[in-house]
């Protein structure tokens, strides 16, 4: 019998923002807002019917199913541990079908129901195979998630993380292998089972850049969803995340095309040149954490204005381009007038960042709190980085 906890961070853009057809130098972080799951494997024959049950509470989601049957489809007769992963990928799609029959509240015409057992299915099978994890007996995995569904967060990449880890780490505990910590070459094993599984089932056009932040955590530095460099074991930075939606009357379609507008190049070349001095700024930061050998739970206090002012310049650029909208912009004005800086999370979705200071007082950021929730913008306290901020076993 086994039983552990999984966690992993979500994602946001600091700087140099994702754009279709540019090559900007980007700047991602992890957020620690954090998916959460919780395995258990029982001995056999304590029920009276081996199953699997799954309770994924952030999209209303539990199912029982029979164990058997997932033991009879993959395991009997389409045992096959050199089976291509496209094939087991088109197998699991057509089993998911038939788990519509079962004890639960499954809904296949629900888009995250079926894609999250998708998910599910494909890394347990493959993992199975491929590390020998001897399915005999029923398990449950429960899975809830701080990480708003489709918002650019990285809500995929974090939960195929959870799911992958918890498949990888049951397959040690079957070997005798306890560990507490993943090693870099297991991180490593993770990142390829979920990458393939977040740009097969999610079509993630961002899924290396997500994966990778959501393993490793920190800071990580990109272009063209190519990783350049990385900064783990980061401080602590403090941010208020901001849901910039509260009507459907938002215009979303705000996608620029570059080739029919090369007046924009200009505008491009600012933020490249912005995302690479946050890059100055964080070596700096790196650098003196590292000289003063101490780990801070925060980021030094000297280097937040610049950090903040960079926020403000980012956020500018993007009005520029027209791909920001009228309650982000509110919402970064708001910001100002309390002498903080916003910025959109991505130039395509519906959060804003706050960047904090490491000091702010609690009864200030409350009252600011309450001036966006009177806008009926909902605002939430969390961190960037930190010690323990990647894929971790808890």
């Amino acid at each position: 019998m086994y039983r552990f906890n999984i966690s992993a961070p979500g994602k946001v853009s600091l700087y140099g923002d994702f754009i279709k057809g540019s090559n900007l130098t980007c700047v991602a972080a992890s957020l620690n807002m954090r998916t959460r799951l919780s395995f258990a494997s029982l001995p056999p024959r304590v029920v009276p019917k081996e199953s699997i049950q799954l309770n994924f509470s952030s999209i209303d989601l539990q199912i029982k199913i029979p164990l058997n049957s997932l033991l009879l489809y993959f395991f009997n007769k389409n045992f096959n541990r050199q089976r291509p992963l496209f094939e087991i990928y088109n197998q699991v799609k057509n089993y998911v079908q038939m788990l519509s029959g079962c004890s639960g509240n499954y809904d296949p015409s629900n888009l995250q129901h079926r894609l999250s057992l998708e998910a599910f299915f494909s890394l347990l099978i493959v993992i199975a195979y491929e590390q020998n994890i001897n399915i005999t007996s029923s398990f449950i995995v429960k899975v809830l998630t701080e990480l708003p569904f489709g918002y650019g967060l990285a809500s995929s990449s974090s939960f195929v993380v959870c799911l992958t880890a918890c498949f990888w780490r049951w397959s040690l505990l079957q070997k005798g292998i306890v560990p507490y910590e993943f090693p870099p070459d297991d991180l490593l094993r993770i990142a390829i089972y979920a990458s393939y599984c977040d740009e097969k089932i999610y079509n993630n056009t961002m899924c290396p850049i997500d994966i990778f932040v959501t393993i490793k955590g920190g800071i990580t530095v990109y272009e063209n969803n190519a990783m350049l460099k990385t900064y783990q074991h980061f401080p602590n930075i403090k941010i208020l995340l901001v849901y910039s939606i509260d009507n459907g009357n938002i215009d979303k379609n705000r996608e620029i095309n570059l080739e029919n507008r090369p007046d924009l190049k200009s505008v491009l070349d600012s933020i490249n040149n912005l995302s690479r001095t946050s890059i100055d700024v964080f070596e700096k930061m790196k650098n003196d954490t590292v000289n003063v050998n101490v780990e801070l739970d925060t980021f030094p206090e000297s280097y937040y204005a610049e950090l903040a002012e960079l926020t403000r310049m980012n956020q500018g650029l993007l009005k520029v381009l027209n791909v920001s909208h009228k309650n982000a912009d509110l919402i970064c004005a708001l910001a100002q007038e309390h002498f903080l800086q916003g910025k959109m999370t991505n130039s395509t979705d519906d959060y804003i960042l706050i960047l904090l200071p490491p000091d702010i007082a609690m009864d200030y950021l409350d009252k600011f709190i309450n001036v966006l929730e009177s806008r009926d913008f909902v605002a939430v306290k969390t961190t960037l980085c930190g010690k323990w901020a990647g894929v971790g076993i808890e």
